[in-house]
């Protein structure tokens, strides 16, 4: 029988060990109790005006979570808030990338009770509180046509209610979406 070379020998120890850190660190799918306080927050539109920024609009609806967080109604709050946070990337040429982010300073109602969901948001400024934002990227101009859109919705603010938000993490919600880009007028 021939001798294994030093080399693999070293290489499946280190396999080894790896899969036992691995192992230890518990990296397998998240269980059903991380879920529970993630809801649905998207993107469906963008929009391009003159001078190649960028605003993004969606939709999000957080009732599930809250009914789940909250199982007696009585319990339940006025309204919940959480931040919409996006990345856009738009792809010109084969080389260059168009990139800008856009990190919300205001927060949004994902749930109102008694109003039934889905609500919308949009790319706002904090200050003047409510307008439109149009987001510029140093990379360059977006155009009309297809952009990447991530979008990161966090929070879970209970307003109102006699609880706060249970969860201690908050409410998330991680999503993509390929969006047509439209010039405004």
């Amino acid at each position: 029988m021939k001798r294994l070379s030093r080399n693999l020998v070293r290489t499946g120890a280190l396999l080894g060990v790896l899969a036992a850190v691995l192992a230890l660190a518990d990296t397998g799918p998240r269980g059903a109790a991380a879920d529970e306080a993630s809801f649905d927050a998207y993107a469906d539109k963008a929009w391009v005006n003159k001078y190649g920024g960028l605003l993004v609009e969606g939709w999000w609806d957080c009732t599930d979570a809250v009914v789940n967080a909250y199982p007696k109604e009585d319990d339940r709050p006025d309204s919940v808030l959480v931040n919409i946070n996006w990345d856009a990337y738009q792809y010109v040429g084969r080389t260059k990338v168009v990139q800008v982010s856009y990190h919300s300073g205001i927060a949004g109602e994902c749930y109102i009770k008694d109003q039934p969901g889905p609500y919308r948001w949009s790319t706002l400024s904090a200050f003047p509180m409510g307008q439109p934002m149009w987001m510029y990227s140093s990379d360059g101009k977006f155009a009309s046509g297809k952009v990447h859109v991530d979008v990161t919705a966090v929070g879970g603010w209970a307003i109102g209610g006699a609880y706060p938000f249970p969860n201690e993490n908050g409410l998330y919600s991680f999503t993509q979406a390929e969006l047509r880009a439209v010039r405004v007028k």
